[in-house]
């Protein structure tokens, strides 16, 4: 199993991808591969608008992802066995899990 939490969102679509893609790769077929990256729902919004203003902001890299980029990221790597907004997290995580395949 990989878990990963903070990390696909920051780089860009196609760097995004290939750091699935290394996810995936740690895994055999039938692993599962876990991503939770920031999704930008309004209380993301809200509460990142929120610390920037105050200065306290410590991502500028951070680029929150909707949950279709995040099921893209695993395309063709695993098939999708779920997927949910954290909404308890406050600056909102999309979680999404797979069943990873090869080839």
């Amino acid at each position: 199993m990989v878990y990963s939490v903070g990390l696909i969102e920051h780089f860009d679509p196609e760097g995004t991808r290939e750091v699935a893609r290394r996810h995936f790769s740690c895994v055999k077929e039938g692993g599962i591969v876990i991503i939770t990256a920031p999704t930008p729902t309004w209380l993301y919004r809200i509460t990142r608008g929120a610390a920037e203003q105050i200065g306290v902001w410590k991502f500028p890299d951070e680029r929150p992802l909707s949950p279709g980029e995040i099921l893209a990221a695993g395309e063709g790597l695993g098939s999708p066995l779920g997927s949910s907004t954290l909404w308890p997290l406050v600056l909102t995580q999309q979680a999404v899990v797979w069943r990873a395949r090869r080839g």
